[in-house]
């Protein structure tokens, strides 16, 4: 994870990757990269996936186009929303959609407002959920009708025949990732370079959107899936990318907050 991956930094636990090794690399997004501070290169992205707004097709006729729909008050006992501050990333949705963006979270006094503001949500939440499944057999039965959930797992549900949908909302749905990364104890570098330089071609990562259903790391325009099968697990819409960092310096602070303000 990205959060685990901030804590390896810390201790210099990743063995810096030789990008002049990965011959596949220019073919990256930029934000699957993952860096030192000092530029060294981390880790590289493996996979991606989306964390989008939810709903079932019998209750809402028509889809919501933006996260604002979780503050509506005719959705008043109707969402079902992940119970962590670290994987629900709420704050930065509610930064993106009422506050400019993820940067208004650069200080506490910053995110103590979208704790605010996202507290204006707690009339509409059902279920604070950590079980997946539960959520994904409420969604469907219509019990719980809105939320957050993931993309790639909506959309094999709705293909089965599921009154359900996924829609990547106007500001962008969550995208999180998983890293490549080396460990300095690590006797095999060689042999790491090769295995994340042939992880990292096109062809690789489409295949991975079509039979896993993660998202690719690497440009669309390089990739050949078709506009069906990129949309069945990505968007071209600019995604809210989670401030992995907070969970890393932050983290008893956030957990602390989020009790006493959301879910307690």
């Amino acid at each position: 994870s990205q959060v685990a991956m901030l804590k390896g930094q810390a201790t210099e636990l990743w063995a810096p990757i030789d990008m002049a090794k990965i011959s596949n690399a220019s073919g990256l997004i930029d934000r699957f990269v993952n860096k030192y501070p000092d530029g060294r290169v981390a880790g590289v992205g493996a996979v991606a996936w989306y964390i989008t707004l939810v709903t079932n097709t019998d209750v809402f006729k028509e889809a919501p186009t933006s996260w604002e729909a979780l503050w509506d008050p005719t959705n008043a006992d109707k969402l079902g929303l992940l119970a962590l501050v670290s994987n629900s990333f709420l704050l930065e949705v509610t930064a993106k959609t009422y506050l400019g963006g993820t940067n208004a979270l650069d200080t506490e006094e910053g995110i103590l407002k979208a704790l605010e503001k996202l507290a204006e949500v707690k009339p509409n939440v059902r279920l604070w959920y950590r079980d997946e499944a539960q959520f994904e057999q409420s969604l469907k039965s219509g019990e719980i009708p809105m939320g957050q959930y993931y993309h790639d797992v909506t959309g094999l549900a709705a293909a089965d025949g599921q009154p359900v949908r996924s829609t990547f909302p106007k500001e962008g749905g969550i995208q999180d990732s998983g890293c490549w990364a080396l460990s300095r104890a690590s006797a095999k570098t060689e042999e790491a370079h090769v295995f994340i330089d042939y992880m990292c071609q096109p062809s690789i990562q489409a295949t991975l959107s079509r039979k896993v259903g993660t998202a690719p790391t690497v440009k669309r325009e390089l990739l050949d899936l078709t506009d069906a099968e990129f949309a069945s697990v990505s968007s071209d819409i600019e995604p809210i990318t989670p401030r992995y960092d907070l969970y890393q310096t932050k983290s008893d602070w956030l957990n602390q907050k989020w009790t006493e303000l959301i879910v307690g």
